[in-house]
Order: C-alpha cells, then structure tokens, then sequence
C-alpha cells in the first residue's frame, strides 16, 4: 500500500490528521485492527486548533476510560502449594497450610487461608490479587 491509498482509506474511515506522536502505520493499524488511536489529539474534528485546557480535557478522559476497563479473569490454575513464596502467602493463619489460588487478574499462584476444612471451601474474597496487580490499580488509579 502506498502513502496516496493509505490516506485515502484513512479519509474514508474518518481520520483526517493524525495525533500528535502518532504515526501513519499506528493509524491504518486502528483502521484495520481496531486497535486505539496512539498520541494525543490536538485538533478538533473539524480542524480548529484545541486550547491547551481542551487537550488536557480530552486525555482527561481518554484516561479515564482506560481506568474503568474491568480486567479479565485468567484462570485457575496454579503451582503446587509448597512452591509458594514467602512474597505471595496471604495466609493470617501459618499454622494452617492453606490453599493455593491464583490471581484474579495476572494468574499468580498466591496462598491464602482455607476455611473450616478445604473440602467444603467457600471464597470469601471473589477478586483475591497479589500485592503487584493492587501495587499497579492504585498506580493507575493515582495518575
């Protein structure tokens, strides 16, 4: 694809100046994979130059949709419990072995407390994560 057809189907998708920091092929990559629009606009839709507050307005809230986008759950599936680091036991009990978990949004192998027996174990927390994935939510939510 040359520069005159990508601009064209640019043009027809909607996009007619790039963002700021943004390149064409980051671009055509939104038009064809649906992927988000790198850089930060400093135009309006209809070509009028943005204040300094407008830019801010708009990566405001760009931001924040990116913020509120639930992660998704990955899976089950986790080590053998006795390889569980010191790091990842979130056990309040050490007297008790304890269950091994994962993660609900990296899939860390984490080991927390059981209930009364680890048959009839219920979870209490549906959204248990290790100290990364909180370390990195209050990072985002913070910024």
């Amino acid at each position: 694809m040359n520069i005159s057809e990508a601009k064209s189907l640019l043009a027809q998708n909607g996009i007619h100046q790039l963002n700021k920091g943004e390149s064409l092929a980051d671009a055509l990559d939104h038009v064809q994979n649906g992927s988000l629009r790198k850089g930060y606009k400093f135009k309006r839709d209809d070509g009028a130059l943005m204040t300094e507050n407008q830019i801010i307005q708009h990566e405001n809230g760009v931001a924040f949709s990116k913020m509120v986008t639930p992660k998704e759950y990955v899976s089950d599936e986790v080590e053998d419990i006795d390889d569980i680091t010191d790091s990842n036991n979130y056990r309040e009990d050490k007297t008790k072995r304890g269950i091994a978990t994962g993660c609900y949004y990296c899939g860390t192998s984490i080991r927390i407390d059981s209930g009364d027996s680890d048959e009839d174990y219920d979870v209490h927390e549906p959204e248990i994560h290790c100290d990364d994935c909180m370390n990195n939510a209050i990072a985002n939510l913070a910024m």
